[in-house]
Protein backbone atom coordinates (compact mmCIF):
# COMPACT_ATOMS: atom_id res chain seq x y z
CA UNK A 1 0.00 0.00 0.00
CA UNK A 2 1.57 3.17 -1.50
CA UNK A 3 0.85 6.53 0.39
CA UNK A 4 -1.51 9.20 -1.67
CA UNK A 5 1.00 12.35 -1.52
CA UNK A 6 -2.32 14.51 -2.05
CA UNK A 7 -4.07 12.71 1.09
CA UNK A 8 -4.52 15.39 4.01
CA UNK A 9 -5.04 12.82 6.71
CA UNK A 10 -1.41 10.81 5.95
CA UNK A 11 1.35 12.01 8.05
CA UNK A 12 4.26 13.97 5.91
CA UNK A 13 7.30 11.29 6.13
CA UNK A 14 9.33 14.32 4.85
CA UNK A 15 8.22 16.52 7.63
CA UNK A 16 10.65 17.17 10.59
CA UNK A 17 10.00 15.35 14.13
CA UNK A 18 7.45 13.10 12.37
CA UNK A 19 9.37 9.52 12.20
CA UNK A 20 6.31 7.44 12.93
CA UNK A 21 2.62 6.95 12.27
CA UNK A 22 0.14 8.43 14.73
CA UNK A 23 -0.15 7.28 18.23
CA UNK A 24 3.45 6.15 18.41
CA UNK A 25 5.21 7.71 21.08
CA UNK A 26 8.28 9.90 20.24
CA UNK A 27 11.52 8.91 20.48
CA UNK A 28 13.58 9.06 23.91
CA UNK A 29 15.44 11.82 24.23
CA UNK A 30 18.99 11.29 25.40
CA UNK A 31 20.24 11.42 29.02
CA UNK A 32 24.02 11.92 28.21
CA UNK A 33 23.51 15.71 29.15
CA UNK A 34 22.36 14.60 32.72
CA UNK A 35 24.90 12.46 32.65
CA UNK A 36 27.41 14.41 32.57
CA UNK A 37 26.27 16.94 34.47
CA UNK A 38 25.83 14.70 37.38
CA UNK A 39 29.17 13.38 37.16
CA UNK A 40 30.46 16.68 37.25
CA UNK A 41 29.15 18.01 40.00
CA UNK A 42 29.45 15.05 41.87
CA UNK A 43 33.04 15.23 41.14
CA UNK A 44 33.29 18.46 42.15
CA UNK A 45 31.61 17.87 45.30
CA UNK A 46 34.23 15.31 46.24
CA UNK A 47 37.70 17.84 44.84
CA UNK A 48 35.29 20.14 48.04
CA UNK A 49 35.28 17.62 50.44
CA UNK A 50 38.83 16.42 49.99
CA UNK A 51 40.53 19.59 49.95
CA UNK A 52 38.11 21.18 52.44
CA UNK A 53 38.41 18.17 54.87
CA UNK A 54 42.26 18.22 54.42
CA UNK A 55 42.39 21.84 55.28
CA UNK A 56 40.56 21.18 58.24
CA UNK A 57 41.93 18.41 59.34
CA UNK A 58 46.00 20.80 59.11
CA UNK A 59 44.42 23.49 60.83
CA UNK A 60 42.87 21.42 63.64
CA UNK A 61 46.00 19.31 63.73
CA UNK A 62 47.68 23.42 64.36
CA UNK A 63 45.54 24.55 67.08
CA UNK A 64 46.04 21.64 68.88
CA UNK A 65 49.66 22.24 68.45
CA UNK A 66 49.51 26.19 69.38
CA UNK A 67 47.59 24.77 72.65
CA UNK A 68 50.48 22.90 73.49
CA UNK A 69 53.30 25.36 72.95
CA UNK A 70 50.69 28.37 74.92
CA UNK A 71 50.41 25.63 77.92
CA UNK A 72 54.46 25.40 77.67
CA UNK A 73 55.11 29.50 77.26
CA UNK A 74 52.63 30.27 79.93
CA UNK A 75 54.66 31.80 83.20
CA UNK A 76 57.83 31.90 81.37
CA UNK A 77 60.16 35.14 82.03
CA UNK A 78 60.55 36.24 78.70
CA UNK A 79 56.60 36.11 78.00
CA UNK A 80 55.55 37.39 81.69
CA UNK A 81 57.79 40.43 80.99
CA UNK A 82 57.33 41.45 77.60
CA UNK A 83 53.72 39.77 76.70
CA UNK A 84 52.09 39.71 80.06
CA UNK A 85 49.20 36.85 80.56
CA UNK A 86 48.59 35.36 77.25
CA UNK A 87 45.06 36.57 75.61
CA UNK A 88 45.71 34.61 71.95
CA UNK A 89 48.23 32.39 70.64
CA UNK A 90 47.87 31.32 67.00
CA UNK A 91 49.85 29.63 63.84
CA UNK A 92 51.07 32.73 61.53
CA UNK A 93 51.24 30.64 57.75
CA UNK A 94 52.79 34.05 56.42
CA UNK A 95 56.09 34.81 59.12
CA UNK A 96 56.25 30.40 59.25
CA UNK A 97 56.68 30.52 54.76
CA UNK A 98 59.08 33.67 55.03
CA UNK A 99 61.45 31.95 57.83
CA UNK A 100 61.44 28.64 55.86
CA UNK A 101 62.38 30.55 52.93
CA UNK A 102 64.89 32.81 54.32
CA UNK A 103 66.83 29.94 56.60
CA UNK A 104 70.17 29.68 55.90
CA UNK A 105 70.82 26.61 58.01
CA UNK A 106 68.18 24.26 56.58
CA UNK A 107 65.95 25.21 60.37
CA UNK A 108 62.67 24.83 60.16
CA UNK A 109 60.82 27.47 62.41
CA UNK A 110 57.40 27.40 63.13
CA UNK A 111 55.78 31.21 63.39
CA UNK A 112 53.07 32.03 66.23
CA UNK A 113 51.16 35.21 66.47
CA UNK A 114 50.93 35.95 70.33
CA UNK A 115 49.41 38.84 72.39
CA UNK A 116 48.58 39.50 75.69
CA UNK A 117 48.30 42.27 78.15
CA UNK A 118 51.40 43.89 78.28
CA UNK A 119 51.89 43.52 74.07
CA UNK A 120 51.99 41.16 71.31
CA UNK A 121 54.38 39.83 68.78
CA UNK A 122 55.84 36.39 66.93
CA UNK A 123 57.18 33.64 68.71
CA UNK A 124 59.31 31.95 66.33
CA UNK A 125 59.93 28.24 67.63
CA UNK A 126 62.00 25.47 66.49
CA UNK A 127 60.34 22.07 67.10
CA UNK A 128 61.97 18.82 69.19
CA UNK A 129 61.81 16.56 67.07
CA UNK A 130 62.71 13.73 69.06
CA UNK A 131 59.38 13.31 70.25
CA UNK A 132 56.05 13.70 69.59
CA UNK A 133 56.71 17.05 67.63
CA UNK A 134 54.53 19.43 70.79
CA UNK A 135 57.92 20.10 72.72
CA UNK A 136 60.44 23.24 71.56
CA UNK A 137 64.16 22.67 70.60
CA UNK A 138 63.99 26.97 70.69
CA UNK A 139 61.95 29.57 70.85
CA UNK A 140 62.94 33.58 70.37
CA UNK A 141 59.91 35.96 71.61
CA UNK A 142 60.10 38.73 68.27
CA UNK A 143 57.81 41.88 69.19
CA UNK A 144 56.68 44.37 66.53
CA UNK A 145 59.36 46.55 66.98
CA UNK A 146 61.54 44.20 65.87
CA UNK A 147 63.37 43.51 69.45
CA UNK A 148 64.43 39.54 69.64
CA UNK A 149 64.44 38.13 73.18
CA UNK A 150 65.74 34.40 73.76
CA UNK A 151 63.22 31.89 75.56
CA UNK A 152 64.99 29.80 78.10
CA UNK A 153 62.89 27.20 78.05
CA UNK A 154 62.48 24.97 80.98
CA UNK A 155 63.93 21.05 80.74
CA UNK A 156 61.23 18.12 79.29
CA UNK A 157 61.05 15.71 82.30
CA UNK A 158 60.64 13.46 79.58
CA UNK A 159 64.20 13.77 78.92
CA UNK A 160 65.23 12.86 82.13
CA UNK A 161 63.37 9.36 82.22
CA UNK A 162 65.57 6.37 82.58
CA UNK A 163 63.46 3.11 81.35
CA UNK A 164 66.24 1.04 83.36
CA UNK A 165 65.30 2.72 86.47
CA UNK A 166 61.66 1.52 86.41
CA UNK A 167 61.92 -1.62 84.88
CA UNK A 168 64.33 -4.44 86.31
CA UNK A 169 65.62 -6.96 83.57
CA UNK A 170 63.43 -10.03 84.99
CA UNK A 171 60.15 -7.88 84.61
CA UNK A 172 60.42 -7.13 81.01
CA UNK A 173 57.84 -9.13 79.07
CA UNK A 174 60.21 -9.39 75.98
CA UNK A 175 63.55 -11.08 75.11
CA UNK A 176 66.29 -8.83 75.59
CA UNK A 177 69.14 -10.02 73.13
Amino acid sequence: MSMNPNNQFDANPNAPGNSGSYGQAPPKKSKAKFWLLGCGITGLVGILVCCGGSILMTQFGLSVLAGEFQKQLEGNPVIAEHIGDIDSFSMNWSDTIQAAQSADSGAEELAFAISGSKGSGKVMIQQDKSGDGTGMQSAVLVMDDGERYPIELAANPADDLNMDDIFDEGELPVEIQ
